[in-house]
């Protein structure tokens, strides 16, 4: 079972949800056509069941106010067809349904009132406005033990996530409005959100990333979803989405996304509660890649705080030396200490100017984690300086569970991996 408000679970919560849910349905004139039903399903061994390929529009409807008038009502006949072709699928992108706009109620500029579902007789939920940037503004807000952030973009855009008791819920998130990515934190008071807008070359080579996340994030086609967390291995990359309750794509639980690089960008090939790492018909073993054992979500890295985050976008080189850096170590287990062979390791004792050290605890949803940057600096033209990130786990057996490394362009990028 995840810890409260954790992109993946492979249980139901204690709010009695259910897994993944996407309903969609559309009525046109006096004639109503049941044309698509997808139904996204993940968690324990289950199968995704697919039943057609489409595509959704979103719309938010602003309130109108009619005056009195003369209504005739005409007497109608509606026929409902619907055919249902179920195709199990182990490892398939993830169906999409077309239909007419899906209409959801319209936030003001101090609230926004959505039902809930999946909460058993829960109330509509109001979120109140938290903040605002440029035309981006959120609203947080509490229904029973939900809490859920409602974050609105230009146009019809809206994200949501949703957490389970939310006295002691505290993280971030990502979500892309057109070009921006946007870092939204939050502390344990509703109410205490923060936005952060980053560029939109912006990297997380600390999770192991070289392309720019709005182009991951992109191809996944994530819809509404809120990005929790974020790691890649070579060609792919593994997004951890957050739990939603509200709007017309739904997922109770949260779930995974695993998203491949090609000649024609990024996309998504599979999505659930439970993803396992092995197995794939492209002949990929992933538990090798990602270095884990089963489960995809046992990859997954949080999104680091904005105090944290590399804002550089020249880098280049992002590799994985969490090998080499375990060798560094040795048995050691205690945080602190580990820190400081990581310094020793990469330092050298006839450099002008030491190391830079940044490091926070507690980083994202569940089990502690914490992440150390170490910045060398270099003595190069070409060359800014040298990180490293390393994320360590002070109760888990392996305690130093991932390590990564770049460099950062003095003078800008000659080709996608190479300094001027």
């Amino acid at each position: 079972m995840s810890q409260p408000g954790s992109g993946v679970s492979n249980t139901d919560s204690p709010s009695g949800r259910k897994p993944w849910a996407l309903i969609a349905m559309g009525v046109v004139g006096v004639s109503a056509l049941v044309i698509g039903l997808a139904v996204w399903i993940g968690g324990g061994d289950e199968e995704i069941t697919s039943t057609s390929t489409t595509t959704t529009t979103t719309t938010i409807v602003e309130p109108t106010t009619t005056s009195a008038a003369t209504t005739t009502t005409v007497p109608t006949t509606t026929t409902t067809t619907t055919t249902t072709t179920t195709t199990p699928t182990t490892s398939s992108v993830p169906p999409t349904t077309t239909t007419p706009s899906f209409a959801l109620p319209a936030p003001n500029d101090t609230s926004w009132t959505v039902d809930i579902l999946h909460v058993p007789d829960a109330a509509p939920l109001t979120m109140n406005l938290a903040t605002t940037s440029g035309d981006v503004r959120v609203y947080d807000g509490v229904v029973g033990l939900e809490r859920c952030i409602g974050i609105v973009g230009t146009g019809d855009e809206y994200w949501g996530w949703c957490g389970y008791g939310p006295d002691d819920l505290e993280g971030s998130f990502v979500v892309v409005a057109g070009i921006t990515p946007w870092l939204v934190e939050f502390g344990t008071a509703v109410g205490d959100v923060e936005l952060h807008p980053l560029d939109p070359q912006w990297r997380l080579p600390s999770n192991g990333c070289s392309d720019p996340v709005v182009s991951i994030i992109g191809g996944a086609n994530l819809g509404p979803f809120t990005v929790m967390g974020l790691v890649c291995a070579g060609p792919d990359a593994f997004i951890g989405i957050g739990p939603l309750l509200f709007g017309e794509q739904r997922a109770p639980d949260g779930g995974g996304v695993l998203a491949v690089h090609s000649d024609e960008g990024w996309s998504a090939i599979d999505f659930g509660t439970s993803i396992d790492c092995a197995g794939w018909a492209d002949g990929v073993d992933r538990c090798e890649s990602f270095g884990i054992e089963s489960e995809m979500s046992e990859a997954l890295l949080p999104i680091p705080p904005v105090d944290l985050l590399t804002t550089a976008q020249d880098v280049v080189g992002v590799r994985d030396e969490t090998a080499t850096a375990r060798s560094w170590i040795g048995a050691e287990t205690g945080p602190p200490e580990i820190e400081g062979l990581l310094v020793e390791a990469v330092s050298d004792p006839e450099d002008e100017v030491p190391p830079t050290v940044h490091s926070a605890t507690g980083v994202g949803f569940g089990d502690a984690i914490n992440l150390v940057i170490i910045e060398v600096p270099a003595m190069d033209d070409s060359i800014l300086s040298t990180s490293w990130a390393a994320w360590i786990r002070p109760a888990s057996p392996t305690p130093l569970s991932k390590v990564f490394a770049w460099e950062t362009c003095a003078r800008g990028l000659a080709e996608p991996d190479l300094c001027i």
